[in-house]
């Protein structure tokens, strides 16, 4: 989405100014439309109907992958659990790209490589990056694909 704001260091401003114009000025017609809806929502939206839909799935997906031999550890405030993979046999002895290329050709599942998100360190290499923004149908058919991991 190119619709939003910033808040910087004085220093910054010409540099983001310059981007800006690009971004929020060219917004397309459908952003246009999608923002005033998303301006119009309540607040319980946003206090309530959000996390609680987040929260239902996180309270889903995490559980079932644990049975699966993910090592989980419950997020809080994400929507997207990272997920410890190499004590699942099938995928152990691969690295997180690998793990993911594997995932999405003979599972039919996306994940991201838990290595993006760690600048200097190696923990990255021991995890994979799962969302859990879909709908309840997509996360369970996930499941149930993930399940082929077992035979």
């Amino acid at each position: 989405w190119r619709v939003g704001w910033t808040i910087s260091p004085v220093a910054m401003t010409d540099t983001i100014r310059a981007v800006h114009d690009q971004m929020a000025l060219m917004a397309p017609n459908a952003q246009q439309f999608a923002t005033i809806r998303f301006l119009g929502l309540s607040d319980s939206h946003f206090k309530e109907d959000l996390p609680n839909k987040y929260r239902d799935r996180r309270d889903f997906i995490v559980p079932e992958l644990q049975k699966l031999g993910f090592g989980v550890s419950v997020p809080e405030g994400a929507y997207y659990a990272f997920c410890r993979y190499q004590q699942v046999p099938k995928l152990s002895a691969l690295g997180p790209v690998e793990a993911c290329k594997f995932l999405v050709e003979e599972v039919g599942v996306a994940v991201v490589p838990g290595d993006n998100f760690y600048g200097k360190s190696d923990d990255g290499q021991k995890y994979l990056r799962l969302a859990f923004c879909r709908s309840m149908d997509d996360l369970q058919e996930a499941i149930r694909r993930l399940a082929k991991l077992a035979e």
